[in-house]
């Protein structure tokens, strides 16, 4: 399996360049980890460079996380946010994946189907969302982190730390994990 190289990539940046993120917490955490590993203490997308050993020869590849993914994960992040698309079963069934899972902040675990099932209800979360960072963790594989802020409960906020994995697919990207986690 590949792995990030701690060189410099092709066009002088380093191999840690993949990431994406907005403002706060999680920008701040992923710079102490990237500085952590020795590699670049500054986040941008641009060319990445892999090294992964065949029989002896190492074969570097590279690719880009673009502008133009970053804005439409962002998009597509928020839109399981937004009643008019969360709730849009079309619309929902051309972005989870076949073998989407989900496991929820309550600690159920959520297959595609059941995802599709659920009624429309009110969704009370602050965008946009917060923290949001954006990795890329493979040529047609990205990572997006973010918290969410339920506004539902009259007495408190309910913050969750999110996680999703998406996909490039031919038809675009399409989303195959998704994981909240209960927060203070």
């Amino acid at each position: 399996m590949p792995s990030p190289s701690p060189q410099a990539s092709a066009n002088g940046g380093a191999a840690d360049e993949n990431t994406h993120c907005h403002r706060g917490a999680v920008n701040e955490a992923y710079r102490d980890f990237v500085r952590a590993r020795g590699g670049a203490s500054h986040l941008s997308c641009s060319a990445v460079a892999l090294h992964r050993r065949d029989v002896g020869t190492v074969t570097r590849v590279s690719w880009q996380l673009t502008g133009h993914d970053v804005a439409l994960l962002t998009a597509m992040e928020e839109s399981l946010w937004r009643v008019l698309t969360r709730f849009d079963t079309d619309y929902m069934e051309r972005i989870l994946a076949a073998d989407f899972i989900e496991f929820g902040r309550s600690g159920k675990t959520y297959t595609r189907l059941e995802c599709l099932a659920i009624g429309r209800e009110p969704i009370r979360v602050r965008l946009p969302l917060g923290d949001l960072c954006v990795v890329q963790l493979g040529p047609n594989t990205a990572h997006v982190t973010y918290i969410s802020e339920d506004h539902g409960n009259q007495d408190r906020t309910e913050r969750a730390n999110r996680s999703s994995i998406w996909s490039r697919t031919v038809d675009g990207w399409e989303l195959r994990f998704h994981q909240g986690t209960p927060t203070t």
